[in-house]
């Protein structure tokens, strides 16, 4: 289950490349404007509605929060974060990405995206 109140964009602290002395394993959300200024916008976006679902969740005082969000939000909340893990996964200084917006994680490399994607739509189409 991701933190909460996190990027929900994580290092892997195991590869070389990645920093080894950050207090945490998140990547900051500084780091991801200043590297990638284009996508920053969409990202917070996606990111701030996980907090909203998590808040709805979690939150003693649930009950004053707006609604569930529909199952056409999460949806479009499930295909934003996988749209933003194929960019991010074509940008030179990212090698791999894993999505996981539910019980199924996706390992998203250059190689191997097209396979990705479909399996993605098909695993989408049944929450529909």
């Amino acid at each position: 289950m991701p933190e909460w109140q996190t990027t929900y964009l994580w290092y892997e602290v195991t590869w070389e490349g990645d920093p080894q002395d950050d207090p945490g394993p998140d990547v900051d959300f500084g780091d991801i404007e200043e590297r990638y200024p284009e996508l920053y916008p969409s990202y917070k976006e996606w990111q701030e509605f996980q907090e909203k679902i998590f808040a709805r969740q979690f939150s003693a005082d649930s009950e004053n929060e707006d609604g569930a969000p529909s199952s056409a939000q999460l949806i479009a909340w499930a295909v934003d974060g996988f749209l933003i893990s194929c960019w991010l996964v074509l940008q030179d200084d990212v090698s791999a990405i894993e999505y996981a917006p539910a019980d199924v994680a996706y390992h998203m490399e250059r190689s191997n995206l097209e396979a990705q994607f479909w399996g993605f739509i098909k695993d989408i189409i049944h929450l529909t």
